[in-house]
This record gives structure tokens, sequence and C-alpha cells, in this order.
């Protein structure tokens, strides 16, 4: 389970026990949307949108964002990984 919201942190937690695994860090503003990357092939496990204007990519081992997208002009509402 993956959690985001006012503070720009973005939590990863484990299920069933609800156990705070690890806190993303690298966003401004608030987080409105995360998505997991559904294949696990790549090194990014999990996509981030913010108020901050940003989409950031995680892999699911590191605070630390490994690419950020740029170039939107408003917030980012929902992120989605493309099934192909």
């Amino acid at each position: 389970l993956c959690t985001g919201g006012w503070s720009g942190l973005v939590k990863l937690w484990s299920i069933p026990d609800c156990k705070h695994k690890i806190t993303f860090k690298g966003h401004e503003d608030r987080v409105h949307g995360v998505a997991f990357e559904p294949t696990g092939n790549f090194k990014v496990g999990l996509a981030t949108g913010s108020a901050d204007s940003l989409i950031r990519l995680y892999s699911l081992t590191e605070e630390m964002p490994v690419s950020e997208l740029k170039g939107h002009e408003e917030r980012v509402n929902k992120v989605l990984f493309h099934p192909s």
C-alpha cells in the first residue's frame, strides 16, 4: 500500500501488518496521485504526481526519485502506467 499527502511525502506500507517500510521524498507540495509499475520489469516501481507540477519516478528501495518528468503547467492529479 502506498499513501501520499499534503506534506509532499509518499509512504510505502506492508500488508497485512500495516508497517511503514519507506518514505519517498522529493515533492515540494501535496501529492495527488500514486501508481505502482505493474510488471516489475523496470528500475522504476512507483510514479507520483503532485501539486508542484511534477511527476517523480521512484525505485521501491530508495527515498529519493530516480527521475522526474517536468513540463506540466498545473498540478498533476493522477498518474498511471500504460500496460504496454
